[in-house]
């Protein structure tokens, strides 16, 4: 019957629910033109149309433990969401199931990003083509003063050797004051602080004898 399938027999295509075939697809589930999916047509080898107000375009469960999804440009694996939830973007990006996210690496536990450097010069660009500028924010909400707000840290080979701190002024109340500190380390010791600009502006150098120039 035709509410059920209907074969095109000059072609040899299959509709269901509709009696000629959308975009010249050979199989087609026709509920509307917002929604249909359809089998080698012009669209796509597999296409689905969908208005997607009630329930997803593509619903995947699995119950095992194989991977959910595996997607290949001819033998190279491009994309896959695994068992337990990560996904990977070929072999460069992986998204761990806890949101962490690697470049390069699997991502450690201990960052939101990780980055594998594979050579010299590269890192991150933040770049604008117009008159614009960027920003790199530090924004905590800390309760005592002369607390770390955000670091920069340098370790050579996992070793700390150096850090910039931007850190809370002394008004606690208001928390509109700042102080920024940095620190290096000699051979065989810790990171120590070297030099401090107060939230007046006086920069404090050196330790136990520091040195003090006046903002003014």
């Amino acid at each position: 019957a035709s509410d059920v399938y209907k074969r095109q027999t000059s072609t040899g295509n299959v509709v269901i629910g509709t009696s000629s075939v959308q975009d010249s697809a050979h199989f087609q589930h026709y509920q509307s033109a917002a929604r249909h999916q359809s089998f080698q047509s012009t669209n796509g080898d597999l296409a689905i149309v969908t208005d997607n107000n009630s329930t997803p375009a593509v619903y995947i469960k699995g119950t095992g433990t194989a991977d959910l999804l595996n997607v290949f440009d001819n033998t190279t694996e491009v994309f896959a969401i695994q068992d337990g939830g990560q996904v990977n973007i070929g072999s460069k990006i992986q998204i761990a199931a806890n949101g962490n996210m690697g470049f390069g690496l699997t991502p450690s536990s201990s960052y939101f990003i990780d980055i594998l450097n594979p050579t010299s010069a590269y890192g991150m660009r933040l770049r604008s083509t117009g008159n614009q500028y960027h920003d790199l924010i530090f924004d905590a909400n800390r309760t005592n003063a002369a607390n770390a707000i955000g670091r920069i840290v340098g370790k050579w080979n996992g070793n700390n050797v150096a850090m910039i701190q931007v850190q809370t002024g002394d008004d606690t109340s208001n928390k509109d004051d700042g102080r920024i500190r940095f620190y290096t380390s000699e051979s065989g010791s810790s990171v120590l602080e070297r030099m401090e600009i107060k939230p007046n502006g006086t920069v404090n150098i050196g330790g136990a004898n520091e040195v003090q120039l006046d903002a003014s």
